[in-house]
């Protein structure tokens, strides 16, 4: 199974609408959410064109995510070395997290 966790224009605006320098993504479904337990779950991303920022993948074991306090962060991406990576651990929830962003467009899924 495989769910898209962005695939965004983060520069001075995402949609359309302006956001600054810092996105959050919307919770996806994680692995334990369908297959309870299973704990890996690999995260595939690209970059087009120059990316300047951070993108971190969070999780969560809340039934019903809604403040920031409810999320960790799993996984900091290195748009240098786009191989896909995995992450351990019975996640119900995931999201992505963009800061410090000026320019580029990033893709990121996961799958298990």
């Amino acid at each position: 199974m495989s769910l898209v966790l962005t695939t965004e224009t983060i520069a001075a605006n995402v949609n359309g609408a302006n956001v600054g320098p810092t996105w959050k993504g919307s919770a996806a479904k994680g692995v334990s959410y369908f297959l309870s337990p299973k704990t890996t779950t690999t995260v595939n991303y690209s970059n087009t064109g120059a990316v300047s920022g951070n993108v971190v993948i969070q999780g969560s074991l809340e039934i019903s995510p809604s403040e920031d306090k409810d999320w960790v962060d799993l996984l900091t991406i290195d748009f240098s070395n786009v191989a896909p990576q995995t992450i351990q651990g019975n996640w119900l929830w995931m999201r992505g997290q963009a800061s410090d962003f000026t320019s580029g467009i990033i893709n990121i899924s996961i799958t298990y």
